[in-house]
């Protein structure tokens, strides 16, 4: 408190002091006990009113010590359990958690990771994926800005995300304790396949195929490619002493419609603790042609080469590039793209506004908004040569096809030019515009059906920079790619609408979630959030069915099965208020975590070396606890807070004020003083 808060509460202090004072003294002769009180009660009470009129403030301060955090992270996947090293895991994972010294110094916080990172000690070693990429994000996320350690107790075969050894950063030392045999043990594996997804009807297509080899010897095999029996490629392959990856490539014929389950299998006489890795299956879906798609543009645009990339990545569409005069060619695409369109489309719209195939329009800074004017009713344009800068925000409504949740906030600008869009039919829209974070109500990326033929609008240049703040975000670019991927799916549908869609892939790996989603539309075509949708799921092989209610969230209904074994299945979604729809899936046998014979130490060590911190093995617990105990740069912090209270809300002094001008008052009444 200041000087002046203290003299006015010496000042209150004599106030109230000589009012009571002349209340039952200087007035009365009565020096009894009972005065005494009286006196004292009225003192107290007016000194606390004076106090709650000055309302002095007053500083506390109170010390906290903060441990620094020892993050101890467990790898609870199935290659723990394949390497025998269970025990090492818990083991290692119980001694530090009941050390009593390392408890005194650090704050012990103890999780598990195979897909994701959880805050948990329950191990069951059942994770299909070991994911250690997020066991970085996650500490990073939770500890941000905190003094910390890590214990990483893993083998370290990563099976999923980023590579582990660059995401946790160099500002928090990490040490490693590896789990599992580390020496190096003779096997031969097929370490990765890399196919398409697709391949059209009579032609070949190509795959590639990556066997390793660890062992003392050279060995010698063959690496076969079989549909069901049939041997339909073969091929020697030999190693040297050491550890050696071949390369072998070849084609394969496409000549039947439908899916084609192959398996490569490398043969060798060598002795090997693990058989399972030498096989490896793949699939491939043979459809019969290939949708393809003109982006026709007269001016040079990043987002050009953004949106062939994005189409592209469906094997199944191939992007052209085309100045309007090279459209006008005899050939006809499945859908067209018209980039930001001009007086120089006049003759390309001619030959186009008589078909019926889908138009994507994108408009930017370069658009001739009178003429789009003319060449579609879907929207009005008046429009001023003013540029403005437009971000998007997503429409929790759009229902016209099953898209989940982007997250857009990060994304950039989109600049088109200041002015009125105004919609003059039906629409579909999927992003509204923003202005510095503010809603303007105008459609920004829409969809509609005109005389016919189907219509996409994205109104703003430099979608690319959506692409690249998609990588940014989630180290893919999969979220926009699927944008686009759909829009162009939706453009070049010719089916009749159906009040039931379904979404799903042809082929799982065992081990990964089977997402089945669904959308349902009622009479209007409007989604239906009342559905009761029933999938009903029939495994061929046994022919045992399993039927689930399928939960509704924002705009799909889905399902998600887990733990499916290999086979094929096939499943039917039934829906009370239209219909029902069907479709078939494979679950490949391939185990991703049972491709490993020893722990990674060369990993785990680089890890230790690129954080600063070190690599023990599972029987060096000890010394792992000694090197956290004396590291100096591990200290507890004293942190100093101060808090301060003004008088007037210490609800308390308030109350005992009351309550002592109250017993004044009722004990003068009690002895009849006035």
């Amino acid at each position: 408190m200041d000087v002046l808060t203290v003299v006015s509460i010496l000042i209150g202090a004599g106030a109230a002091f000589g009012l009571a004072w002349y209340q039952y003294f200087y007035q009365s002769t009565d020096r009894s006990r009972y005065y005494k009180l009286l006196f004292w009660l009225r003192f107290l009470g007016i000194f606390f009113i004076i106090l709650a009129i000055i309302n002095p403030r007053f500083n506390r301060t109170t010390l906290e010590v903060k441990k620094p955090i020892l993050a101890v992270v467990a790898d609870n996947s199935l290659s723990i359990k394949y390497l025998n090293a269970e025990n090492q895991v818990q083991q290692t994972v119980a001694s530090l958690q009941n050390n009593n010294a390392l408890n005194d110094k650090f704050e012990l916080r103890l999780f598990t990771i195979d897909e994701a990172l959880k805050d948990t000690t329950a191990f069951d070693f059942s994770g299909k994926s070991s994911n250690l990429h997020e066991a970085a994000s996650g500490l990073q996320n939770l500890f941000r800005g905190k003094s910390r350690a890590t214990v990483l107790v893993s083998d370290g075969n990563q099976t999923g995300g980023s590579d582990f050894v660059y995401s946790f950063g160099k500002s928090q030392p990490v040490f490693s304790v590896v789990a599992g045999d580390t020496l190096k043990q003779t096997d031969a594996k097929i370490a990765k396949i890399n196919v398409n997804k697709f391949a059209f009807k009579g032609n070949q297509f190509p795959f590639e195929c990556f066997v390793q080899y660890t062992g003392k010897k050279a060995s010698s095999g063959v690496l076969q490619i079989k549909e069901g029996a049939k041997v339909v490629f073969s091929q020697n392959v030999d190693f040297n002493a050491g550890t050696d990856v071949k390369t072998v490539s070849g084609l394969l014929q496409a000549d039947k419609i439908g899916s084609k389950v192959y398996t490569a299998v490398y043969q060798t006489s060598i002795s090997e603790k693990n058989k399972y890795n030498n096989n490896q299956v793949f699939a491939v879906e043979i459809v019969d042609q290939r949708a393809e798609i003109a982006i026709v543009s007269t001016v040079n645009h990043p987002d050009l080469g953004a949106l062939k990339r994005a189409i592209e990545t469906n094997a199944q569409r191939k992007v052209t590039i085309l100045k309007p005069y090279e459209a006008l060619e005899e050939k006809t695409y499945n859908a067209y793209i018209l980039y930001q369109p001009n007086q120089n489309f006049k003759k390309l719209w001619t030959k186009l506004e008589n078909d019926n195939q889908g138009i994507f329009f994108i408009t930017g800074m370069s658009t001739d908004f009178p003429l789009l004017n003319t060449w579609q009713s879907v929207y009005n344009f008046k429009m001023s040569a003013q540029t403005e800068d437009y971000r998007p925000s997503q429409k929790t409504d759009f229902t016209l096809f099953a898209q989940e949740p982007i997250n857009v906030d990060s994304w950039s600008p989109l600049q088109n030019p200041y002015g009125t869009i105004s919609p003059s039919q039906n629409r579909s829209v999927l992003f509204s515009s923003r202005i510095n974070n503010i809603e303007t109500g105008v459609d920004m990326f829409a969809f509609a059906e005109a005389k016919g033929r189907r219509l996409a609008f994205l109104f703003g240049e430099d979608s690319w920079k959506w692409r690249l703040a998609d990588y940014a975000q989630n180290r893919n670019f999969e979220a926009f790619d699927l944008l686009i991927d759909k829009t162009i799916q939706y453009l070049t549908a010719n089916q009749k609408k159906s009040r039931l869609l379904l979404d799903y892939e042809k082929f799982y790996n065992s081990g990964t979630a089977v997402e089945i989603t669904a959308q349902a539309f009622n009479k209007n075509f409007e989604f239906d959030r009342e559905a009761e949708l029933i999938l009903s799921l029939t495994q061929i092989a046994t022919n045992k069915t399993r039927k689930v209610e399928m939960p509704r969230g924002e705009s799909v209904y889905k399902s998600t099965f887990d733990n499916l074994s290999p086979g094929k299945y096939r499943f039917t979604v039934t829906y009370t208020g239209g219909g029902a729809a069907s479709g078939y899936f494979e679950v490949l046998d391939y185990d991703v975590e049972r491709q490993f014979v020893n722990a990674d130490f060369t990993k785990m060590s680089e890890l230790a070396t690129q954080t600063s911190g070190g690599v023990f093995l599972a029987n060096q617990t000890p010394a792992l606890i000694d090197k956290l105990l004396n590291d100096k740069q591990f200290k507890a912090v004293q942190k100093e807070t101060s808090k301060s209270t003004s008088w007037i809300d210490l609800f308390w002094c308030l109350l005992v004020s009351g309550l002592l001008l109250g017993a004044e008052w009722f004990l003068r009444k009690y002895r009849g003083l006035s």
